[in-house]
């Protein structure tokens, strides 16, 4: 519905405009939707990177499914190298079995305000001996 105007027409310019100053106010739909338009490359180019930065703001705010579909971009090294203990991570994150932040410091989204979702960096050695 979002992409539609009054008439039926979508209109991707207006969405996608709508859609990043929605991700510029750190709202993780309007974040996990731009991530899952940039795997897919419906109206923006397919970006991978870009869409793991996007999933990761959102995932940072909350968003299950952004978490969910974290773990399955470190499980088939999209966007990232492969990772399982990062993919089973995230996994559990979407779960709600881990940390809202499973200790991992997404990347940033290009245009979005930068913050450190992950307030305890020892976390991030934690993973590099576990993987």
């Amino acid at each position: 519905l979002l992409f539609e105007t009054q008439g039926g027409a979508p209109d991707p310019q207006q969405a996608l405009s709508l859609l990043q100053q929605a991700a510029q106010q750190d709202d993780a739909a309007a974040l996990y939707t731009l991530g899952r338009l940039h795997v897919v490359g419906e109206w923006v180019s397919k970006d991978e990177v870009q869409a793991l930065a996007y999933y990761a703001r959102a995932a940072a705010l909350g968003d299950p499914a952004a978490r969910f579909n974290l773990g399955y971009m470190h499980a088939h090294a999209q966007g990232t190298v492969q990772n399982y203990a990062v993919a089973l991570q995230w996994y559990r994150a979407a779960a709600g079995q881990e940390p809202t932040n499973p200790g991992l410091a997404p990347p940033r989204a290009a245009g979005l305000r930068s913050s450190n979702p992950n307030p305890n960096p020892s976390s991030n050695q934690d993973l590099r001996q576990a993987a």
